[in-house]
């Protein structure tokens, strides 16, 4: 904690608190492209094994755990890009202007 500016108080709590949720999420979490590579190699190892009992709803329910993880990827990453442009759309007020304008006249319904 620094002595004297409350804003500078508030704002190097803020870093702080940014550093700390990184950290938290990195533990708490892990890297979903990690797990998944990790959760494939487990399933191609298990695919060698397939006669062993209770290879099937193991099998499934590791499918089943890819599969959520890249759905909550994909759903960062779209979050992310939707974050990213909305922030850049204040820069430069141009290029986004006529990226709406082009995506308009593509999506335009002439006639039926």
């Amino acid at each position: 904690m620094v002595l004297g500016d409350p804003a500078i108080n508030w704002v190097a709590k803020l870093d702080q608190c940014q550093r700390d949720l990184k950290l938290w999420s990195k533990t708490k979490y892990g890297s979903k492209k990690e797990q998944i590579l990790t959760l494939s190699m487990r399933l191609e190892e298990m695919q060698g094994n397939i006669d062993q009992p209770g290879y099937l709803i193991e099998a499934e329910a590791i499918s089943k755990f890819i599969d959520d993880l890249w759905k909550i990827e994909e759903q960062h990453w779209k979050q992310r890009s939707r974050i990213n442009w909305l922030s850049a759309r204040d820069k430069d007020k141009k290029f986004f202007h006529l990226s709406t304008i082009q995506r308009r006249q593509k999506n335009k319904i002439g006639k039926l």
